[in-house]
């Protein structure tokens, strides 16, 4: 159990680490629309690409080093991602815009990595409890981590989360997301 119970916390902090690097580039760029407009264009262009799973969006979500850390629990990155994001959906419930200060209220419906966790942790233990882990070699325990992984993110459901308030701050001709956008959108995913 202690195998695959330390797999499973590794395997689910690789994936976090790797879902956050594509949020911290949100910019969004004006050009003659109004500040709202540019504002809601732009958060609906990045949640797009998750919703659509955007080929370019998946690739650098599931990058090499991703992949190779995936690899060792028997686990393909983009099939694991794929899963993950299976029932994502976004609402952009309204925009505001105060000076050189935006926030955008979005409502997400997602997978979160604390409800897989906990299917994970449930899973682990069944399969403790059903198999004799004490035996298993570093390779096969991982094997057993990664199947666990894939079946528990294929069962958990995609659910509504409590509105978000992403916020923006001008920065010359550009909104940038603000550290509070990404936290929130962190909670949204993931599950505080």
């Amino acid at each position: 159990m202690q195998k695959i119970s330390q797999g499973s916390k590794k395997l689910l902090a690789i994936v976090l680490a790797a879902t956050m690097m594509c949020f911290g580039a949100l910019v969004l760029s004006s050009c003659g629309k109004s500040d709202e407009e540019v504002v809601r264009e732009g958060v609906a262009r990045e949640l797009d690409m998750v919703k659509n799973k955007d080929p370019e969006f998946m690739e650098s979500i599931t990058d090499a080093a991703l992949a190779s850390e995936m690899d060792a629990y028997g686990i393909d990155a983009n099939e694991f991602m794929t899963s993950y994001l299976e029932g994502f959906d976004y609402t952009i419930d309204d925009v505001t815009v105060d000076g050189s200060n935006a926030t955008a209220t979005v409502t997400i419906t997602c997978k979160t990595l604390s409800d897989i966790y906990e299917q994970v942790l449930g899973s682990a233990e069944e399969a403790a409890n059903s198999t004799d882990t004490s035996s298993l070699s570093e390779d096969e325990a991982n094997q057993m981590v990664g199947q666990i992984m894939m079946d528990s993110v294929a069962q958990v459901q995609a659910t509504t989360q409590a509105p978000v308030e992403l916020t923006f701050t001008l920065n010359g001709n550009t909104w940038e997301p603000t550290a509070a956008a990404e936290s929130a959108l962190q909670t949204a995913l993931f599950g505080a």
